[in-house]
């Protein structure tokens, strides 16, 4: 990516299962090898795409972001209901828009930086589960 480049990714979230749950999503990121930490400077937003096409911008409803994309976090993964935690059906899926950008003012100490991201998700089922 140049300054100023973003990218987007499609990501589905499925409960294939026959009740309904809640899910929340931690992050990770690796330091480069060059040490420029590139995964400080990076943006990310994610959001809820309701027709599940992420090729239309930046639509939906934002449940992260804009931040860094070393810090992603989108409700809690502590058991019981938490703010922020995402509800799923039985047999539905939601479509997560991943939004990474590389703000057009970041300098040349990042050139040839990369890094890594995983997405934890934690989920649970809600029912007797308070």
């Amino acid at each position: 990516m140049l300054p100023g480049d973003s990218v987007t990714q499609k990501l589905t979230v499925s409960n294939d299962g026959t009740g309904a749950l809640r899910y929340a999503v931690t992050s990770a990121s690796t330091t480069d090898t060059n040490a420029s930490h590139l995964k400080d400077v990076l943006e990310m937003t994610i959001y809820a795409e309701p027709d599940g096409d992420c090729t239309n911008g930046l639509q939906g409803t934002v449940i992260y972001g804009p931040g860094v994309f070393a810090n992603i976090a989108i409700g809690n993964p502590t058991v019981g209901p938490q703010t922020g935690d995402r509800a799923l059906a039985s047999g539905t899926n939601e479509v997560l828009c991943l939004y990474a950008s590389l703000p057009s003012g970041t300098g040349n100490a990042y050139q040839a930086g990369s890094t890594t991201l995983t997405l934890t998700f934690a989920s649970e089922q809600t029912a007797h589960n308070p």
